[in-house]
């Protein structure tokens, strides 16, 4: 915001442009106007604070609050607290997000049917639930399991599990079920990774498949299927 000296000083030179041989004569008024004004500064001093350096996770990340006591599953069974992230680019809020990864993991047809584990949203867990876009995926599934999804699927290590946002949003191509079933089979998958649980192969044409089968790779006779079967749920850590 300008200074009344700036704005004077602005005046001045416009209108000096303007009236060609006037300039000098209103250069003179003015000046004669500043020296019999009392002093002050042109500018008022301001202080400009550099700017708070963000999170390595801000830039690219929205995380929404959740009260601790927001948990799921049977009361005394093993609490697995999680936050949730979305990388910033990407058109779904943290909020709506962290309520479609906490409907599908609190269904009783989840994890939680084994009686075994219970589900927790917490900020400051250590495991997150993070939705990125595929060249973000890509690059953290490689700091995750040292693995390339090939930009195409999602992975899961220890402390997190990284969706690929195309599966989010669009499905799979290679799986006869809808948007909202695969997200199922998607968040339900890779949290069985972190819950301990390896891949899983088709137990017979005609089955329904593991959650923890790779599906989109090929369901081997199986019927795509997005729970984990009553076998599957027994928690390995």
């Amino acid at each position: 915001m300008l200074g009344q000296g700036n704005r004077g000083v602005s005046i001045g030179v416009l209108v000096a442009l303007s009236l060609g041989g006037w300039s000098g004569v209103l250069a003179s008024r003015w000046s004669a106007q500043a020296a019999e004004a009392p002093p002050h500064p042109v500018f008022e001093p301001v202080v400009v604070k550099p700017p708070r350096p963000a999170p390595a996770t801000a830039a690219t990340s929205r995380r929404p609050t959740w009260p601790t006591s927001r948990a799921c599953g049977r009361s005394g069974a093993r609490t697995v607290s999680f936050r949730v992230s979305v990388q910033r680019s990407l058109p779904v809020g943290a909020k709506r997000f962290a309520g479609q990864v906490r409907e599908i993991l609190c269904d009783d047809r989840g994890w939680t049917a084994s009686g075994s584990v219970r589900f927790r949203f917490d900020r400051d867990a250590s495991i997150t639930i993070a939705l990125r876009g595929p060249t973000a995926t890509e690059a953290r599934c490689w700091e995750l399991v040292g693995l390339s999804v090939r930009q195409t699927y999602s992975c899961a290590g220890s402390s997190e599990a990284a969706l690929n946002a195309d599966r989010w949003f669009d499905g799979s191509p290679t799986l006869t079920m809808s948007v909202g079933r695969y997200r199922h089979l998607l968040v339900n998958h890779e949290v069985g990774h972190i819950l301990g649980h390896g891949h899983r192969g088709c137990s017979g044409v005609g089955a329904r498949a593991p959650v923890m089968m790779q599906q989109s790779k090929g369901l081997d006779g199986c019927r795509a299927n997005p729970w984990p079967l009553g076998y599957e749920r027994q928690l390995t850590r």
